[in-house]
């Protein structure tokens, strides 16, 4: 019964018992009491994965920060499998506003080694998205000395649903005050156009589901132009991510995009690393990357 409610569909379905099933929810309440302490374990940790200029210098400018969790019992707990059980179980909050917390901290680091350190991207959770999120933001931006351009927030587009017009009313605060938004995961929800028109993007991130097959299959590279022609009208700066081959990279050159963000420029890393690289030369940070 609870498999066939978690389709998420208006459809009717059925479902005979299979054992995978019970298996399936031992696993989920194993890593949910797991979860429970991963915090005060020191098991998460944030990795920076680096995001790239798409013009001659392919210069550094932006970063996104990922969650990882190194459980002491589980091993490595992949996001895609724990995040939903942490939505689900309300643990969700509790971890968002430790992943903002060191995502500032990080912030700070960054920008007291490198004065020009680009804006880094912090994704949002579904139930973090709520009244009082500007106040939050604010409050930890003004605790760690950090501007409000230092900072740019994620929201998936399967999120959006939840908007109502006191997020949006957040949302717009969170502008105003110099925080800039970016819509992720474009094409992957089921998200309303109307969406796009009563909000205010900075940024559309393109979905690596649309990279994949983007040098084999042509419908795919006419729905990414298409992407790309609606982000440049709504004056949004368009980023792909996911880019890992040189044909999808030679796709989406002279198409009108951004930034590039993908295992071919640099896989997620520890911000020591990525130091180490900016340092070393290997990254260059872009002039004026604030503008990107």
């Amino acid at each position: 019964m609870y498999h066939v409610k978690h389709l998420d569909s208006n459809e009717v379905h059925y479902q005979f018992y299979e054992e995978k099933m019970l298996v399936n929810s031992q696993r989920t309440l194993e890593v949910q009491q797991h979860l429970r302490n991963a915090i005060a374990e020191n098991e998460l940790y944030l990795v920076l994965q680096p995001q790239f200029s798409l013009d001659d210098s392919q210069a550094l400018c932006g970063a996104e920060v990922l969650l990882r969790w190194q459980s002491k019992k589980l091993g490595l707990v992949s996001p895609a499998e724990f995040i939903p059980i942490a939505e689900k179980s309300g643990l969700i909050l509790t971890i968002s506003a430790w992943v903002l917390e060191q995502s500032c901290r990080l912030i700070k680091q960054l920008q007291e080694q490198f004065s020009n350190f680009p804006r880094v991207s912090v994704n949002l959770s579904g139930d973090e998205i709520s009244v009082g999120l500007a106040k939050r933001i604010n409050t930890q931006l003004t605790a760690f000395g950090l501007s409000s351009q230092s900072i740019m927030l994620e929201i998936t587009e399967a999120q959006l649903v939840k908007f109502n017009d006191q997020v949006t009313s957040e949302i717009d605060q969170l502008r105003r005050q110099g925080v800039r938004i970016s819509l992720d995961d474009f094409g992957t929800g089921y998200s309303s156009m109307s969406y796009l028109s009563s909000l205010r993007f900075d940024e559309i991130k393109i979905d690596r589901t649309f990279i994949t097959k983007i040098s084999t299959d042509k419908k795919i590279l006419l729905l990414v132009k298409a992407i790309v022609s609606m982000a440049q009208a709504l004056e949004c700066k368009i980023v792909v991510e996911g880019v890992e081959t040189t044909e999808e990279l030679d796709c989406l050159t002279n198409m009108g995009i951004d930034v590039l963000q993908g295992y071919l420029f640099g896989k997620p890393m520890p911000c020591e690393k990525l130091v180490a690289h900016l340092n070393s030369g290997k990254y260059k940070i872009l002039e004026s990357s604030f503008n990107i």
